[in-house]
């Protein structure tokens, strides 16, 4: 498919050393540094949608995408704890295809149709079955299996974004709506809920197979490694509804969600967000959290409160900082123990984000 450079991009040496790492902010332990993602530029840029295609024609075509992007990674420099990572998917609505979902596509997202029309219409979807041999599922599992094939010995392949049970709901029926039929007929809510729940744990299952028998470690959208399975768990819905709520709807999908992985990380979106940040920080089947302040809110250093209550309450943390000084400081305030940063910037060179890491050393002495 693709011409490979001589050299592989990810040595096993600098692979071990990044494992390594890894476990270390994972099991939330002292290191002599914080994990460090550094992107540096790619000198070939992935086109958005190949010429003579529909996006929808370019999104699904497995052979076109998994050979363009891996081209691409194979044209950047990989520094500190940063891994050449490909992501298939068609984006997060993918976990409600097996329930009959459509997806629209514009150059650089996806979006569901919403299908359910009435409350009453989640009847039939507390007993419908999954279908995973839908057109969406099939071919984000036709990019993993040629990733992981074309891409073996340097390059990762990660697990697709798959929305939770919560954002499931939303991707049939609308957050609004969705909302409504809370207030309305929670109990009709919440067993569709933990029905879909179900589904999701199978979905993840199912996404994990192919990797496990190729022998490679875990990563997905955020790039972890992990040698077992461990996942991105999430619920953007949570910006929409009460703690209480919360609670009583959305902590019992997650117990499901998480089941299957052997580590898990929260992906907390947006201010609204933070007001669920203390029963998050209470579950044990949560190692981390990635904190996304949105944009507009930032710098990353000013939520170190958000990333201080979450080390002390023993779970690790991924800072998305803005741009090296972002870090730096955010490294002074914070030390290493259970931190990770990913910058939102990208370095020129090599040498620039080598550099930097001297820098992070450097501050901690």
């Amino acid at each position: 498919m693709t011409t490979k450079t001589t050299a592989p991009v990810c040595h096993n040496d600098h692979m071990a050393e990044v494992m390594e790492r890894f476990d270390a902010w994972w099991r939330h332990q002292p290191q002599d540094r914080p994990v460090l993602e550094l992107p540096v530029r790619s000198t070939r840029p992935r086109p958005p949608c190949a010429p003579g295609q529909s996006c929808r024609e370019w999104w699904m075509d497995a052979e076109a995408r998994v050979a363009e992007m891996l081209v691409e990674l194979r044209h950047r420099p990989y520094v500190a704890e940063t891994l050449p990572i490909y992501r298939p998917g068609i984006g997060p609505d993918l976990s409600a295809t097996p329930l009959g979902v459509e997806i629209e596509f514009s150059d650089t997202t996806s979006w569901s149709l919403h299908t359910v029309e009435d409350i009453d219409d989640w009847i039939p979807y507390q007993s419908r079955e999954p279908d995973f041999t839908n057109p969406y599922w099939s071919a984000v599992r036709k990019m993993t299996e040629l990733g992981l094939r074309e891409g073996a010995g340097e390059i990762l392949t990660g697990l697709p974004d798959l929305h939770g049970t919560y954002d499931m709901l939303v991707s049939l029926r609308g957050p609004e709506n969705v909302c409504m039929d809370l207030i309305d007929d929670p109990d009709l809510v919440q067993g569709t809920a933990m029905h879909f729940a179900r589904i999701y744990r199978e979905s993840l299952q199912r996404a994990w197979e192919p990797f496990e028998a190729a022998g490679q470690p875990a990563t997905t959208w955020i790039h972890f490694a992990n040698d077992r399975l461990a996942f991105v768990t999430s619920c953007d819905f949570l910006c929409l509804i009460s703690v209480d709520m919360a609670l009583q709807h959305v902590a019992p999908t997650l117990d499901l969600e998480n089941e299957p992985a052997e580590r898990n990380i929260f992906h907390l979106d947006g201010p609204g967000a933070l007001r669920h940040l203390d029963w998050l920080l209470e579950r044990e089947d949560l190692d981390a959290i990635q904190w996304v302040y949105g944009a507009g809110n930032g710098p990353a250093r000013r939520w170190l409160d958000v990333y201080r209550k979450t080390l002390d309450a023993g779970k690790s943390v991924q800072v998305l900082a803005e741009d090296p000084d972002d870090a730096l400081a955010v490294v002074r305030a914070l030390g290493s123990q259970g931190v990770w940063i990913s910058l939102k910037s990208e370095f020129d060179s090599r040498e620039e984000a080598e550099a930097f890491v001297r820098v992070v050393e450097s501050s901690l002495r």
